[in-house]
Parts: C-alpha cells; sequence; structure tokens
C-alpha cells in the first residue's frame, strides 16, 4: 500500500493522494503492472502518476521518465501478439515494451510502421504511415530597431523577419507578457501608450510568433530611452555684461550624455548658428545685424532621443562713440601765459576715459570733463596757432574726439587806459613819419 504526496520547492505539502496498492504480481514473461485501488469508498476518484521510473524489471526494461516528451504511438491489433515493434523512417526495428511513447524525430517530414508476431509465428505489419514533425517555434529575426539604440518620446520602428511558412499569429510586449500587442505583417511601430509606460533606462522588446501548430517562437532587443532634456549652464558671458561691436566669446556646460546637435540664435530662431565646442565666439556676421541694446542669447542642445534642452542669457551692446561738446574754449580764442581752462560736456553711459593733446596724439593727458590745460606743458610750447583736441571712449573702446582752435600770443605791454595798444602804436608811427617828411621838405627849401 502506498501514497502519493506532492510538494513544492520549499518543501510545503501541496497534496496527499488516498491510499492505494499493487493487487497482483507482474504477468509471466511481462512487465509489472500497477493498477491504482483507492481504499476510499468515494465514488469517481482519479488518480494520475506523472514523472516516475521503474527500474530492474524483466529483460533489463527501464519505462524510463515520462516527463521526456515524445509521441504516442496509437494501433489496433487485429490478432494477439507475442511481440510487437516499429520502425521509424526505415531504420531497424524497435521492440515495443509496453510503453508507445517513441523519442521525438526531428523536424520534417516522417514514416512510421509497426511490425507484430502472434503465437504461431505469423508475422503481420501495418501500413506505412507519413507524418510531418513540427516542434520549433518560428524563428524571428530582429532587423530594426538595433540593440542598444537610443530613442525618446517617440517609440520605435521595427522590421522583421519571419520566415514561417506556417505562421499563425504574432505579438510584441515591454512588460514581460504582461500587455501583448498583436501585430500583422512584419513592419510598425512600437504601441505609443506601452511606450509611454516605460521610464528612462532600457526597454526590452520582446517579439513572439506562434506556427499553426502552436509552436511558440520569441526574441528580443533591448533598446536605450532617454526621454530627459539636456541641461545647459551658460558660464560666460554673463547677464549684462557689455560688447561693442567684437562679439562676446561663450562657454557652456552640458549635461548629457548623448548629445547629438548644439546650435545658438540671436534672433529667437530666426537664424540659427550650429557649433560643436563647448567654448567659442559668437559669430560675427550675425552680431553686426544687432544695434545698440539688449541681446538675447539663447543656447539650444538636442540629445539622439530628440529632447531639446536650452538657456538663454541677456547682454548689452553698445556700438555708438561718445558724443563730446567743447563748451570752453571757444574757436580761435587767445590765450597768453596762462593755460587755459576748460569745459566739456560727454553723452556716453559707459564711459571710461577723456583726455586731450595739443600735438595730435604725441603728448596726452588725461583729464575730466572741466579742468586746465597742463600749465607746465603750456609754458614749453611757442606762440601760434593750436588745435585742442579732447578723446573720450567707453568700456568697450568705441571712441570719439571733437576739437577746437586756440592761439598763443605773448603777453601784451601796459598801455593807456581806455585806448587799443595797437591803435596808439599805430598812430604815433604814422605821427613820426610825418613829422620826418617835414623836415626834410625845410632842409631841402633852405639850400635853394
Amino acid at each position: 500500500q502506498f501514497r502519493f504526496r506532492i510538494y513544492d520547492d520549499e518543501n510545503i505539502l501541496l497534496y496527499s493522494s488516498y491510499d492505494m496498492n499493487f493487487p497482483s504480481s507482474h504477468p509471466t514473461g511481462g512487465p509489472n503492472r500497477i493498477s491504482m485501488v483507492s481504499t476510499q469508498t468515494q465514488t469517481q476518484v482519479y488518480e494520475y502518476l506523472d514523472a516516475f521510473s521503474i527500474t530492474g524489471l524483466q529483460d533489463g526494461y527501464e519505462m524510463g521518465d515520462n516527463l521526456k516528451e515524445g509521441l504516442l504511438l496509437s494501433y489496433e491489433n487485429i490478432a494477439s501478439f507475442v511481440w510487437q515493434g516499429y520502425s521509424l523512417d526505415g531504420q531497424n526495428i524497435k521492440t515495443i515494451l509496453g510503453n508507445t511513447t517513441i523519442p521525438m524525430p526531428d523536424d520534417g517530414i516522417h514514416s512510421i510502421q509497426v511490425f507484430g508476431n502472434d503465437s504461431l509465428g505469423t508475422i503481420y505489419e501495418s501500413d506505412m504511415r507519413y507524418f510531418t514533425m513540427n516542434s520549433v517555434g518560428p524563428d524571428i529575426t530582429i532587423t530594426i530597431p538595433i540593440s542598444s539604440q537610443l530613442y525618446g518620446i517617440i517609440p520605435p520602428d521595427f522590421i522583421l523577419s519571419i520566415p514561417d511558412s506556417d505562421l499563425d499569429s504574432r505579438w510584441y510586449s515591454l512588460d514581460g507578457g504582461t500587455t501583448n500587442i498583436t501585430f500583422s505583417g512584419f513592419t510598425g511601430t512600437i504601441d505609443q501608450t506601452e511606450w509611454n509606460k516605460i521610464g528612462n533606462g532600457t526597454a526590452t522588446i520582446t517579439f513572439y510568433a506562434m506556427d499553426t501548430a502552436n509552436n511558440i517562437g520569441q526574441a528580443e532587443i533591448s533598446v536605450r530611452k532617454d526621454i530627459l532634456a539636456p541641461l545647459l549652464t551658460i558660464n560666460a558671458p554673463i547677464t549684462d555684461d557689455l560688447f561693442g561691436l567684437q562679439p562676446p566669446q561663450y562657454d557652456i556646460s552640458v549635461v548629457e550624455p548623448n548629445i547629438d546637435t548644439m546650435w545658438y540664435t540671436l534672433d529667437s530662431g530666426a537664424t540659427n548658428v550650429t557649433f560643436s565646442s563647448l567654448t567659442g565666439t559668437i559669430d560675427q556676421t550675425e552680431w553686426d545685424k544687432l544695434g545698440d541694446g539688449t541681446v538675447t542669447l539663447r543656447f539650444y542642445v538636442r540629445d539622439e532621443g530628440e529632447n531639446e534642452g536650452f538657456a538663454e542669457i541677456n547682454v548689452r551692446k553698445d556700438i555708438s562713440i561718445p558724443l563730446i561738446t567743447i563748451n570752453t574754449p571757444i574757436e580761435n580764442q587767445i590765450f597768453y601765459d596762462t593755460a587755459p581752462s576748460f569745459d566739456l560736456t560727454i553723452i556716453e553711459g559707459n564711459l571710461d576715459a577723456i583726455w586731450y593733446t595739443l600735438d595730435d596724439g604725441i603728448i596726452n593727458f588725461s583729464c575730466e570733463i572741466s579742468g586746465n590745460i597742463d600749465n607746465s606743458y603750456w609754458n614749453t610750447i611757442p606762440t601760434g596757432v593750436y588745435t585742442l583736441k579732447f578723446y573720450a571712449n567707453d568700456t568697450v573702446g568705441n571712441l570719439g574726439f571733437s576739437e577746437v582752435i586756440i592761439l598763443k600770443e605773448l603777453i601784451e605791454e601796459p598801455g593807456i587806459p581806455g585806448y587799443n595798444s595797437f591803435l596808439l602804436s599805430l598812430i604815433i608811427i604814422i605821427g613820426i613819419m610825418g613829422i620826418s617828411l617835414k623836415i626834410k621838405k625845410k632842409s631841402k627849401k633852405l639850400i635853394i
């Protein structure tokens, strides 16, 4: 008497059968025979045996483990046989010893024939039976996508090759079979809803195909999914930096392992300038298109998954020269020993420096918007006409100037108050000349 008990991997009892026994020994010349008789009085009680082996039987016969797959050979006898056998694909005849499950042949077309002998030695044989084996699932080759290919929010396209003439259905899954998406043909696009369920990282796509014999083949591919936009930081220039005719240099940092394209724009995307280095200089042509004022520099980065990130910064552009007005001295003003004073008006929001020169820049003197010409220098120059030039530049190097003509003369002698010394000198000279003429005329008359 015996009982079957079933345990799981953790040795937990899942099932216990009713009590059974062997009611009889094996018949002479044949294998042991097992019959299961329940000792319970319940009706419709079924017991199933699976995955067992019996050794030590007559003639060294081993039933083996019936978990091993094979073909069940089923046939009807027209006589009582003392021996039975079969031939597969015309090979040597093998004796049938109670087990009618024959080894699984390879896929393809096969033939089988059954033989038997009765007690009188009469040989019987069946007709040749042909059959086709198809136990292997369809072979799937994934052409697209390729392994580790990068995608973004747009799901991948796929192209498959499934050379199976008995193909019945096909489907794919992105979650190990929890959700299956059927499709027809051999090309398509992964379902957007299913793709959206996958986060940033690796996505495994498993394709399945089943033939008419219910054999299933599968192939899988792992691709990368990147749905995070690149992160940009503009290190230079900084906000409100001032630039002139020369465009700014830039320095950016990008957090993105899969950079595809980088570009910038100065006009909100009307013109885009691509670049490959994280440092460089803004394009001169694009910079020249912009006038004075605020300029917005916007940098973009797109990754291989078509995700875009950007960062922008505002800088100032100043290409106007300082405007200088000389209030004093005035044009052609005369000066003597005392150096001239000056007063200027300068229109410039980013004034950097002011200076003047009396010799076209050979010697320059820094100054403020009002003051006096350097007295030591003034005393060293001779009398004459001079061009006094004032210069001013801003912080980006724009240079403006303005000039005025002045005269330096000797200091005048003291004169009669209220009279012009020049006119008085002229009258005296004319008077002296008149007296000289009269004396000469009188002398002539005396000689006669």
